[in-house]
């Protein structure tokens, strides 16, 4: 319902499009969609009365029927780090080009409200899938990211070939910039960012986690 002029008008529905041009229910749907097979006197008369009447594709109904919303989500745990807010304008920009539209949610880390819950809730009347920027700080499961709707994984963690993974590769890129200045006669680096005590064994076999890839590629540059 519409409000015009302190009175509520009823909303045109593609019925009334229909009654209004004198064709058919299908006939009407096919101008909309740019579809079906009519003359193009009858496609210009849909046309005038859609344009007319003001009336709006509801968009709701479409995407059920076509089953997909036209929506991807992505999740990430705060919008407040540059990379991550970084990643959001690009996804936006990227689904734009492929007429997707995007919602950005964030998730409580490591709390019982975070990305684990997140993925169990998905409501895929809503959204067509999930880019889901994993948190260090989370302990995924196997069984978390095994759900049956797309599911695209970014981040430096094991998704132990569950889902659809994208990644930067820390140990080699960590490795080649070690490389470089060992190159050029540095004998001794300084590594910032580690967030544990050294332990060559642990991070030697490290599968996952930035600082810890990036701990493996360094370690393995220097032997």
């Amino acid at each position: 319902m519409n409000e015009q002029g302190g009175q509520r008008t009823r909303r045109i529905t593609l019925r009334d499009v229909a009654s209004r041009a004198g064709v058919s229910l299908k006939t009407a749907s096919n101008v909309v969609n740019g579809s079906g097979r009519m003359s193009a006197a009858t496609r210009k008369r849909v046309q005038e009365v859609i344009d007319q009447s003001g009336y709006k594709v509801n968009a709701a109904a479409r995407n059920l029927n076509r089953n997909k919303t036209g929506f991807i989500t992505l999740a990430v745990p705060s919008l407040t780090p540059p990379y991550l807010s970084e990643l959001a304008n690009r996804v936006i920009d990227s689904a734009r080009l492929k007429g997707y539209a995007v919602y950005v949610s964030t998730y409580a880390e490591g709390s019982a409200k975070g990305a684990r819950d997140l993925l169990r809730s998905f409501n895929n009347t809503i959204s067509d899938g999930i880019i889901l920027s994993m948190s260090e700080l989370e302990d995924f499961t196997t069984s978390d990211l095994d759900v049956s709707y797309p599911l695209v994984c970014v981040g430096a963690r094991d998704t132990r070939g569950v889902a659809d993974h994208v990644m930067v590769d820390d140990r080699a890129s960590a490795a080649m910039a070690a490389d470089y200045l060992f190159a050029r006669q540095v004998r001794s680096l300084a590594v910032v960012g580690l967030h544990q005590r050294l332990d060559e064994g642990r991070l030697g076999s490290a599968r996952e986690g930035n600082a810890e890839l990036r701990m493996r590629g360094i370690l393995e540059a220097s032997r």
